[in-house]
């Protein structure tokens, strides 16, 4: 998943596996500036830089779904398999997304 950090206004980039049972873990992100909401406690995982980026690896935060509310400021787009899907083009400014395993527009 790609956004825009809503306070920071710069890109995170997180990645997620999809468990057996459809559950979505949370095994990295990477960010350009620490913000609030954004893991980054060493216990969590490892912390790198790397090429301008903050790259926190080794996380295992499950979810069965992923909600969060769309607009044009954050830009989220969920990717899969390289290629994109820019959900906040899909729906009205502040509508109520839920991201899963078997996520159809």
């Amino acid at each position: 998943m790609r956004y825009t950090h809503s306070v920071e206004k710069t890109p995170v980039v997180e990645t997620f596996r999809i468990l057996d049972d459809g559950r979505l873990m949370l095994i990295s992100t990477a960010y350009q500036s620490y913000g609030v909401g954004l893991p980054s406690l060493p216990e969590e995982g490892k912390l790198t830089v790397a090429g301008g980026w903050l790259v926190l690896e080794n996380l295992h935060r499950e979810y069965k779904d992923i909600r969060l509310r769309v607009g044009p400021e954050a830009g989220v787009s969920v990717e899969v398999a390289s290629k994109s899907y820019p959900i906040y083009q899909w729906y009205p400014a502040g509508s109520l997304v839920v991201v899963r395993k078997d996520f159809k527009k």
